[in-house]
């Protein structure tokens, strides 16, 4: 029998700055240490914490409810080490980031708990978090350090994003920086292997409020509102140069507002800087960003974005550097409903496509948890649109996270990915064309973007003024070498190659 004992310990609850909204709920947590055990609870508000200072000296937590964090000390007076618990555990851990792991044989990062925070969270996000048969729920906010725990049963909420990291303190003490983008999932029955323990991670709530058909697991979707319909009819052929029934204009607004986000590794050496001009004076760092926009069925449409660097920079047998580097991805749009005023001009992204084998690979009712990581707020109620692009050191491999880095490469067994995200991060400047572009050329160049058009009715095809002399965007060719595939494959079709062929 367990003699259990309620907190003697010096307690005191604050409030936070921010008036509180919503009803007091009771926190508990039972902490001990050689049979006993010590309870420790409060009825806090939203925003305010409970602390206890001087509590006996315990190996073990035992169990946590209520809508709470607990936070866990080595020392009195809240100092020392330190983890965070969420609430709902019922299986006993020891105290430490390895506390869930070695919870049974103890030594490793564990130690014993002499002050105890609890602090009432909002719980409209809920992230469910564990391992070795231990479960916990966290709420959204920073969580710094956590015990290390492998395995994630869901991500549930309003518009509630996540990422979690390998490291501690958000992957500021990891140099591969190994982390991994969660969305919403829904109710899930099989719990998710990140492929690593997480040590800390951040719950993001996101403000979007949008209509129920853009939504994914209560997820507002990126989306975008143009100032008029994006296909055209017969009267309106001066408005799509391309023929390809869509309004120029209106593609190039969407291209703007779901252009990338590129992030480099802390040590690429294989992107140039200043490879050209625009025309409203932005010097452009590789890669060379072109896209097209295409429609895709009756609702949907597709924004093809191709990538261009010189070189492709790696020094190792079987996946060496090359002249000429691209990568591609694909981002699928649908727009509102028939019968909604939005339609033909409302669009929503409903797929990703792209990624080194198909990395960032993903589609609206995907409950795998893993998700394209957007940011920026220039979409349509106030969502994200920006996908983030993390490129690999020297080859440019496209991953939509770290979690691969300082692992095998997806495309290159005998070569790590080097995708610590800590390098250069920009954005291409679309849909601005290169500077020296100043009048209609040849075959193309007719217009301020890098809209590529279609191979009958090309926008430019001159890839000289964007720093590759010599290649072209339609003519079927390699690009510099045989590593690169021509330019135009991404496009749906070539000069020389059949369009059906072309991918």
């Amino acid at each position: 029998m367990r003699l259990v004992t309620f907190g003697t310990a010096l307690a005191f609850v604050v409030a936070s700055a921010v008036r509180a909204v919503g009803e007091p709920a009771q926190c508990a947590i039972v902490i001990g240490a050689g049979g006993k055990s010590h309870s420790y609870d409060a009825r806090l508000a939203p925003g305010q914490h409970a602390r206890f200072d001087g509590v006996p000296a315990s190996d073990f937590v035992r169990s946590t409810s209520g809508p709470c964090v607990f936070v866990i000390y080595n020392n009195a007076g809240f100092g020392g080490r330190s983890v965070r618990l969420g609430t709902g555990l019922d299986d006993r851990i020891r105290a430490g980031l390895d506390g869930v792991e070695r919870r049974d044989k103890g030594g490793g990062e564990t130690w014993r708990i002499r002050s105890v925070r609890m602090e009432r969270m909002d719980t409209a996000c809920r992230l469910r978090l564990g391992g070795g048969g231990v479960r916990m729920t966290y709420f959204a906010g920073l969580h710094p350090e956590v015990p290390a725990m492998d395995r994630i049963g869901e991500l549930v909420g309003e518009d509630c994003t996540a990422d979690i990291w390998n490291g501690t303190d958000f992957g500021a003490h990891d140099p591969d920086n190994r982390f991994k983008a969660l969305h919403a999932s829904g109710p899930r029955t099989e719990a998710y292997d990140p492929g690593f323990r997480v040590r800390s991670f951040r719950i993001m709530a996101g403000g979007a409020r949008c209509p129920v058909f853009a939504k994914d697991q209560g997820r507002c979707l990126p989306q975008a509102l143009l100032d008029r319909r994006l296909h055209t009819d017969s009267s309106e052929r001066d408005r799509d140069r391309d023929r390809d029934g869509l309004d120029d204009e209106m593609e190039n607004r969407l291209a703007t507002v779901f252009r990338p986000i590129y992030v480099n590794h802390s040590s690429e050496d294989g992107t140039r800087t200043g490879i050209y001009r625009t025309v409203v004076g932005d010097m452009v760092t590789e890669p060379a960003t072109l896209f097209q926009v295409h429609p895709e069925g009756k609702d949907e449409i597709v924004i093809r974005f191709m990538k261009l660097w010189r070189h492709d920079v790696y020094d190792k047998p079987l996946c060496g550097g090359h002249d000429g580097d691209s990568q591609h991805h694909r981002l699928y749009l649908r727009t509102a409903p028939t019968g909604n005023a939005g339609r033909d001009r409302f669009w929503y992204v409903s797929r990703v496509r792209g990624g080194i084998q198909q990395d960032m690979d993903w589609e609206a009712g995907d409950r795998s948890l893993r998700g394209p990581r957007f940011e920026g707020e220039s979409g349509a109620n106030g969502t994200a649109t920006h996908l983030v692009i993390y490129f690999s050191k020297g080859k440019h491999h496209e991953y939509g996270d770290g979690g691969w880095s300082g692992q095998t490469d997806r495309d290159c067994i005998n070569i790590k990915a080097h995708t610590n995200g800590r390098g250069h991060q920009h954005q291409p400047p679309l849909p601005r064309r290169a500077a020296s572009l100043r009048s209609p050329s040849g075959r193309g160049d007719r217009f301020d973007f890098t809209n590529v058009g279609t191979v009958a009715h090309p926008f430019f095809d001159d890839l000289g003024p964007y720093g590759f002399p010599g290649q072209r965007v339609w003519s079927g060719k390699l690009f510099y070498s045989k590593k690169a595939q021509p330019v135009c494959r991404i496009f749906g079709c070539c000069d020389s190659i059949p369009c059906q062929q072309a991918e």
